[in-house]
């Protein structure tokens, strides 16, 4: 079991990609955190994404988490958590 955590949370696979080198770089084990509802990762859709994130804003909304830290994990020396910035700032999954 690897001392470091990297959790991160991605709708298009950018923060996926960008956790995947930190965690290869560092020798470190790596979680997605996945929303019970999966949000739309059609770029088509964007407009009516960044909508619902406004309103999970806005509501103060938090969605359920599928799955959640692995218990071995608990005891992590230390982590990184990662999401797209401008997403981070509105989709409460990271919250």
């Amino acid at each position: 079991m690897a001392k470091a955590l990297v959790t991160y949370f991605s709708v298009y696979g950018t923060a996926r990609k960008l956790a995947e080198e930190i965690a290869k770089q560092t020798g470190a084990d790596i979680m997605e955190i996945e929303p019970v509802v999966p949000y739309d990762s059609n770029r088509d859709n964007y407009d009516a994404l960044a909508r619902y994130a406004k309103k999970e804003h806005d509501e103060d909304m938090r969605p359920a988490i599928k799955n959640k830290l692995p218990i071995e994990m608990s005891d992590a020396e230390s982590g990184a958590s990662g999401a797209v910035k401008k997403w981070l700032e509105k989709l409460a999954v990271m919250a």
